[in-house]
């Protein structure tokens, strides 16, 4: 990447399909606040630090409490305002106008956050700070705020690693977020500044080491890749380096990872421990995983809403579903260079020993970053039950180490439900109203996410299925937080020529306003039989800003 201006742009994270209600009770006479915090690339974990390297695209967001809709605005809320950036002499460098109007009280009160990038000039730094400011208007009361963050550019003499941000490995451009899932493929994407050329290309060695919170290594030994980047240079321009590193973290914590970058051609090297906060379904970081005997190994699986999901409530599935599952292994070997291999099989057999399901893994690799003994992934599984099937069956899970052939096994009761009355079942979270990324089994308020599902036992009639969507915020306890509510119709006509499905797939986006452990409530309603099915699915939000109104 090669710039010689600046400039700032805004993301603004919103996406809802439907609304309806108003706020829950009277309105709150708040003043509205907002205040910028520096991150670690988009959307990533907090930033401390207001110091920036040369081409370092400063990222941070906007956090603004005190938006509450009037009663007439039903629960919606609209912004508007004005993001500019300054010179370290107040000279403007940039200014650009920004709106939202998807702000839904759908957990109560609680924040908007709006993401922002700022780039500016290489060459543009000084001893004095630059300046990013922002100005917001809440559309509906008039009310207004301006947030404002100073900043600085230092200049980059050798060798750098000038910025970095995590990505998923099925799309490296989306960021996690505050936090890594243990088990799940991510990337760590580099930024490189002051690196040789050799016939117009680039020579690195580049190693990453897991840490622990006092920079302590984990691993029995750095993972270790050599690449080649080929660039044209324009006289006067800088020449970023851009690299991917590909990781799983398989324990969940504070942990570092340490990138050291090798110039093969200048022979200069650079250093940089990089925070990797990693979460999982399983729960507390600091609970001790449990050391099994020689020749076994200690197996641990939860059920999930979806893949890499939150923790699914209950065992019973219909014909149509997947078992999906997290599961965490201890007593792992590896080989001299910190590798593992796995071989699993899963099987699914009815109360008689039939079997009606098998799959198997010959060789699942693995490396052990950020634990030398525990190792996390999510496994999945179509199971296409027979629909006249009913009553439990037996999940089985069989693991074998292929370094030291020490086995592991368990085995979970599934009920198989196949009543035909409506009810709405397989709920998945994704990110986006439109990706297939899986959401995790952590929320992030703020950032778009829709939900899944499939709705069972609806009435056919005139050849049409015709349904009602809706989704209100509750507590653990069932209270509903506002009046607000997300609502979709869904009728869906069927030619008379062919089998009509039985089926019906829904997809509902949402946001969340508030961090806290709480429920959304999903309520279907059969237009044509009148029938009425509900469903708390727990959840649990976390914030990133100060006045965060939680539970």
């Amino acid at each position: 990447m090669r710039r010689f201006w600046a400039g700032c742009w805004v993301m603004v994270l919103v996406g809802l399909m439907g609304w309806a209600g108003f706020v829950w009770g009277e309105e709150a006479e708040e003043r509205l606040e907002a205040r910028i915090f520096f991150t670690e690339g988009a959307g990533g974990p907090l930033r401390e630090s207001a110091e920036f390297q040369t081409e370092e695209d400063p990222h941070a967001f906007l956090w603004i409490t005190g938006l509450r809709p009037r009663p007439q605005d039903h629960g919606r809320a609209s912004i508007a305002g004005m993001l500019s950036a300054y010179k370290p002499d107040g000279t403007l460098l940039t200014e650009s106008p920004f709106s939202a109007d998807k702000y839904m009280e759908l957990l109560g009160p609680g924040a908007e956050v709006i993401y922002l990038q700022t780039n500016v000039n290489g060459n543009d730094y000084s001893s004095g700070p630059h300046k990013i400011v922002a100005e917001v208007v809440h559309n509906e009361t008039g009310k207004r705020v301006t947030a404002s963050r100073e900043f600085f550019i230092k200049p980059v003499e050798k060798l750098s690693i000038i910025q970095y941000e995590f990505g998923y490995r099925s799309d490296k451009s989306i960021s996690p977020g505050m936090f890594l899932q243990a088990g799940r493929p991510h990337v760590l994407n580099l930024q490189l500044l002051k690196f040789g050329l050799k016939d117009g290309q680039a020579r690195l060695r580049i190693s990453m080491m897991g840490c622990d919170q006092q920079g302590q290594p984990i691993q029995a030994e750095p993972m270790v890749q050599e690449r080649q980047l080929t660039a044209e240079i324009e006289e006067g321009h800088y020449l970023i380096g851009k690299l991917s590193l590909p990781f799983v973290p398989n324990r969940a914590g504070q942990h570092f990872i340490r990138v050291t970058v090798d110039d093969l051609n200048s022979g200069e090297k650079t250093t940089r421990d990089i925070p990797c906060p990693v979460v999982s379904v399983f729960g507390d970081a600091e609970q001790a995983v449990p050391t099994p005997p020689p020749g076994l190994l200690w197996l641990e699986a939860c059920l999930t809403n979806g893949e890499h999901g939150s923790l699914r409530q209950g065992n019973t599935y219909y014909a149509n579903d997947t078992i999906y599952s997290q599961i965490r292994i201890a007593g792992l070997k590896t080989n001299a260079h910190g590798i593992g291999k796995l071989a699993l099989r899963v099987t699914v057999s009815d109360e008689t020993g039939q079997l009606l399901f098998e799959k198997e893994v010959e060789e699942l690799p693995y490396h052990l970053m950020h634990d030398r003994n525990v190792f996390e992934f999510s496994f999945w599984q179509k199971t296409n039950f027979p629909e006249t099937l009913s009553g439990p069956v037996t999940w089985t899970l069989q693991i074998t180490d292929q370094i030291s052939g020490a086995t592991g096994y368990l085995s979970k009761e599934v009920v198989v439900n196949p009543d035909t009355q409506l009810h709405a079942t397989g709920y998945e979270f994704y990110l986006w109203e439109d990706s297939d990324i899986p959401a995790g089994n952590l929320f992030t308020v703020g950032r778009p996410y829709h939900l899944r599902a499939t709705v069972v036992g609806t009435e056919l009639k005139n050849s049409t299925r015709d349904i009602e969507v809706k989704m209100i915020g509750v507590d653990r306890q069932g209270n509903r937080l506002s009046d607000f509510e997300l609502s979709t119709s869904q009728p869906i006509a069927f030619s008379r020529f062919s089998e009509p499905a039985k089926n019906l797939d829904i997809k509902l986006p949402f946001r969340l306003n508030r961090s806290g452990k709480y429920a959304l409530r999903l309520i279907v309603t059969d237009k044509h039989s009148g029938q009425v099915t509900s469903e708390d699915i727990p959840i649990e939000v976390v914030g990133l800003g100060p006045n965060d109104l939680k539970e």
